[in-house]
């Protein structure tokens, strides 16, 4: 039995309520996360093979019983090479060192300045080469998601660097495809939006009002919006956008958040097209074979857009679209058809040299059955809606002192069953003590 242990917000085996979900942040402030993490878990869940999540905090007093307890030890990262990531790294980095099994880097990406330019980064050079080196003791290559961080890699003195794109994209294997847009005077719309930016207000007003239009929300401010009803975003935005209370997509409970990418992905089976500056908010329903047009608005989007081949619009592009016939014009996955497997293959060789199994590697089709049955028939949570919609202010505020109940008894809930399991391990203890008594 080879036991991996991955970096990870929880197992896709694992439902867990939007209150629990928002309270221990298992989505890592954006519930695209849950996305790669969970196409890496089903990559390494070959026949024989143990998959735990680990969760994103790491230390270094940590490592001994990892050593004793897993065989080794996955990295899926991904805007990982920025400034507010660095204490993360950095502990990571300590953790990655006091390790005796190998550790397997699974893409990360560098951020760059408005510039284009990677200097903002220089105030975390240290950190970045130590994590480099920390890792390639044991893993063949530093993979990362595209050629843009790969020559940021390369500058820093690394030649080991390999492009391998998002993890996210292996979950449906080398075979996968999007078939073409099919013609309608009207379509059915899924979009997303990066909620720190005013982009595309124009076109998400537009589709609002001629197409049957629906927001999938990823940030942990919507997110908070949507469970308790309280205002997140300041008046001043573009209220054209789903950002305000008030809006059509929270009013008429609409908007979707999902708590796990599986309910994501079959949901967007119901979707003609989808677009929007979120990139796992683009993958997902590609997965679901729906087109999906990136607005690329900044050097992570546009790098990873560029590798695997998925249309987008490019920086200096995006502020400039405001009809959905040029996106329409843009949902061409001719190209990406063609890569998808060769992009695949080269992720599954990487770790078939660095000692892992793939569940997509020959004579691994019944594990490969098996995973997908037991994720078809687990009963997952239905994304969060805003069931305040329509309510006075009286009611929300009803609705929230619930809420809280609600929260507070789950948490008393754990508690107790964390106190009876300890209680039954001390009595198991005491217990030959009493037969020699």
């Amino acid at each position: 039995m080879t036991r991996i242990l991955i970096r990870a917000g929880k197992s896709p085996f694992t439902p867990m309520t939007a209150y629990d979900t928002f309270d221990k942040n298992v989505i890592g402030n954006n519930n695209g996360n849950l996305l790669f993490s969970s196409a890496a878990h089903k990559m390494l869940a070959a026949e024989g093979v143990v998959v735990k999540a680990h969760g994103f905090n790491f230390s270094a007093a940590q490592a001994p019983k990892v050593n004793d307890e897993f065989d080794k030890f996955v990295l899926p990262l991904a805007n990982a090479f920025r400034l507010g990531f660095e204490p993360q790294l950095k502990r990571i980095t300590a953790f990655i060192n006091k390790l005796t099994i190998p550790t397997v880097m699974l893409s990360g990406g560098a951020q760059s300045g408005p510039d284009g330019t990677f200097e903002n980064l220089k105030p975390m050079e240290a950190s970045v080469n130590a994590f480099c080196r920390a890792v390639l003791k044991t893993s063949s290559h530093i993979t990362v998601r595209g050629e843009r961080t790969a020559e940021y890699i390369r500058g820093l003195g690394f030649n080991d660097v390999m492009v391998i794109g998002c993890p996210s994209m292996t979950m449906n294997g080398p075979g996968h495809r999007v078939e073409p847009l099919a013609k309608r005077d009207a379509y059915k719309i899924a979009y997303n939006i990066e909620s720190s930016k005013d982009l595309m207000g124009s076109l998400v007003e537009s589709v609002e009002r001629e197409h049957d239009a629906t927001y999938f929300p990823q940030d942990m401010s919507t997110f908070e919006q949507m469970l308790w009803g309280v205002e997140k975003y300041k008046a001043t935005r573009d209220l054209r956008l789903p950002l305000r209370m008030s809006h059509h997509q929270f009013a008429s409970n609409k908007a979707e958040y999902h708590l796990d990418p599986y309910t994501w992905i079959n949901r967007m089976k119901d979707f003609d097209l989808s677009f929007g500056p979120r990139i796992h908010g683009n993958v997902i329903p590609i997965l679901a074979g729906t087109p999906s047009v990136v607005f690329a608005h900044d050097s992570r989007t546009q790098e990873l857009a560029e590798y695997h081949e998925v249309p987008h619009f490019t920086p200096d592009e995006v502020a400039s679209i405001d009809s959905l016939d040029q996106v329409i014009e843009r949902a061409d996955f001719t190209k990406f058809n063609a890569g998808h497997t060769a992009r695949f293959e080269k992720v599954q060789k990487f770790l078939n040299e660095n000692g892992i199994t793939t569940i997509y590697d020959k004579g691994q089709e019944k594990a490969r059955t098996k995973y997908e049955n037991r994720m078809a028939n687990l009963e997952l949570p239905e994304p969060q809606g805003t069931e305040w919609a329509g309510m006075t202010p009286g009611g929300i505020s009803r609705l929230r002192k619930q809420r809280a109940t609600e929260v507070e008894l789950s948490k008393l809930r754990t508690e107790n069953v964390t106190l009876k399991k300890s209680l039954k391990l001390q009595a198991e203890a005491l217990q030959p003590l009493s037969k020699i008594a």
